[in-house]
């Protein structure tokens, strides 16, 4: 099948590109060359159960699939991600996870990492004083046990206008 399309492809480079037969001659025993171990049944097989598996596990476990792909994914390509994903997934929050999605009450919950700012060191910090001493009650809990550390204050107003601490009181006081 390939072999009767050479005639076609010199024919054609010949009238619209104006290459010498030669060439185009040389250019089609390069193609040849390359056929023989570019992609062989064997590269095919694999891609094929790989594409059956990927929508396989898309289809029956789709949070799961979204958490896998937007854990493994560059920070860059993930904006492009969420769109496949609208009211699947929650914004950061303080006491869900610093470095990776979860999945919690069947939502998504991306992570602080994504907050700008957020560097390896605070991340670290976060996910070691919550594993530490718990869960944080309220915002000033939070600034207590983080005050002074890694975590300064421009890191502190990007979580809050990433809304990392929503659904946590201000005080452990009560309502004021």
């Amino acid at each position: 099948l390939i072999n009767s399309l050479q005639a076609q492809m010199v024919q054609g480079a010949k009238s619209r590109l104006g290459w010498p037969e030669e060439k185009t001659i040389a250019l089609w025993k390069s193609f040849e060359g390359a056929s023989n171990y570019a992609f062989n049944r064997a590269h095919a097989a694999a891609y094929a159960i790989t594409a059956y598996a990927c929508l396989y596990l898309k289809s029956k476990y789709p949070m799961e699939w979204w958490v896998s792909v937007l854990t493994s994914s560059p920070p860059d390509d993930i904006k492009d991600y969420l769109n496949h994903v609208h009211g699947m997934y929650r914004l950061p929050h303080v006491n869900a996870t610093a470095s990776r999605w979860v999945i919690r009450d069947d939502k998504m919950v991306a992570p602080i990492s994504l907050v700008k700012g957020m560097g390896p060191k605070a991340i670290a910090y976060l996910e070691e004083e919550f594993l530490g001493n718990g869960p944080f009650t309220s915002f000033d809990d939070f600034f207590e046990r983080c005050r002074g550390r890694v975590l300064h204050k421009g890191i502190i107003g990007a979580m809050c206008l990433a809304d990392c601490f929503k659904g946590l009181p201000i005080t452990n006081d009560g309502p004021p």
